[in-house]
């Protein structure tokens, strides 16, 4: 699906729900304070201490997806920041 298919906001709340979901059990506590980096359409991620690089990673894997969350993994007892959204990342990263 095509990002214009989603409303403004949705890709985020996507994201944080994959997170909770699907990655949270598997990465935590030994990711803390990490990038986490989602396609919400695949559900594919990448994590890294920088966020260029788990960007990078993951479109090397998912090179047409347009529908990336960037979310940072808080310290201990901190919980999960959104970070960016894909129009920051291009903007960033180009």
């Amino acid at each position: 699906m095509s990002i214009e298919n989603y409303r403004p906001g949705e890709i985020p709340g996507l994201g944080k729900a994959i997170y909770e979901k699907k990655i949270k059990h598997l990465v935590e506590p030994q990711e803390n304070g990490k990038f986490i980096v989602i396609d919400v359409e695949s559900g594919d991620y990448e994590i890294d201490e920088q966020d260029v690089v788990a960007s990078s990673r993951l479109r090397e894997s998912r090179p047409n997806a347009e529908t990336i969350e960037a979310l940072r993994q808080a310290r201990a007892g901190e919980g999960l920041t959104e970070y960016a959204d894909l129009e920051d990342l291009k903007a960033k990263h180009g």
